[in-house]
């Protein structure tokens, strides 16, 4: 069986940089325009949650703060872009959680179609999904997905919600989709659990 991330977008990978927290292996985070995703996410959940999606003082945060929080934090997040055409989206986002849970990395993920979260039997279930996101700004997500290895988990009190260039601006535009989760569970094992 190949691997999902086999098939990923090359685009996406010019957009990397080298990332390394203290004490941790080295990991890459977006740079250039894609530096701008962890301000449009938090941004943008807290636009459609109306809490802040790391802490309080997420607003004081500097670009590289804010950056290393979005990444290092024990919610799961994951985002994908809005093309509006007949292209798929793909991946533009994960923070480390996330890509634990998706079972796989930054060069895999990134760049990846977002549809290959979805087992086939669960495809349209998911395109509905995105397309009430569209719609209504946000929506709760209690689903199943399946990671990079094709195991499947349970997402249970998630929040999807559209990706803003200007939260709570009178033009704004949906440059993408972003989900935010604490609570999930492999449908094979024990689930992980943190407060959202």
């Amino acid at each position: 069986m190949t691997a999902p991330g086999v098939h990923c977008v090359k685009r996406a990978l010019r957009q990397i940089t080298t990332y390394r927290p203290a004490g941790a292996a080295q990991q890459t985070q977006p740079s250039g325009s894609a530096a701008r995703l962890p301000h449009l996410i938090v941004r943008s959940y807290r636009h459609f949650a109306g809490r802040p999606l790391l802490s309080d003082d997420e607003n004081g945060m500097s670009d590289e703060q804010l950056t290393r929080a979005l990444y290092e934090s024990p919610v799961v997040v994951a985002a994908h872009d809005f093309t509006g055409g007949s292209a798929a989206p793909v991946f533009t986002y994960a923070n480390q959680k996330g890509l634990d849970v998706f079972e796989t990395n930054w060069h895999h993920f990134v760049g990846c179609p977002s549809f290959k979260s979805a087992d086939d039997t669960r495809f349209h279930e998911r395109l509905a999904l995105l397309q009430e996101c569209l719609e209504k700004g946000c929506v709760r997500v209690n689903a199943i997905r399946q990671s990079f290895t094709g195991r499947l988990f349970q997402i249970q009190d998630g929040l999807l919600f559209n990706l803003l260039d200007t939260p709570g601006g009178a033009t704004a535009t949906t440059v993408g989709q972003a989900v935010a989760f604490a609570t999930w569970q492999y449908l094979d094992s024990i689930s992980e659990e943190r407060s959202l």
